[in-house]
């Protein structure tokens, strides 16, 4: 999804600098500002009760998180423009 969603920027000549972290090994809980590598695996969606797995695998996901979080940081400072 993320793919289609730079392509579209860029078709659109999207006057802003996109930058896609893509993670081989991570799934829908890549990047996230913490690392909770006990856990994985599905998990049950509060609103339709069916069991999910977001993907990826514990490493994978640690790994992007550890590098995404400063990149994010650094975008949000910049783009923000905090001290």
């Amino acid at each position: 999804m993320a793919d289609a969603v730079v392509s579209r920027l860029k078709d659109a000549h999207f006057g802003y600098p996109v930058q896609h972290l893509k993670y081989s090994h991570a799934g829908h809980m890549a990047g996230l500002p913490e690392i909770v590598p006990a856990w994985h695996g599905a998990q049950r969606n509060p609103t339709s009760g069916r069991e999910v797995d977001p993907g990826g695998t514990v490493a994978g996901n640690a790994q992007s998180s550890i590098d995404a979080a400063p990149k994010v940081i650094d975008f949000l400072q910049k783009s923000l423009k905090i001290p």
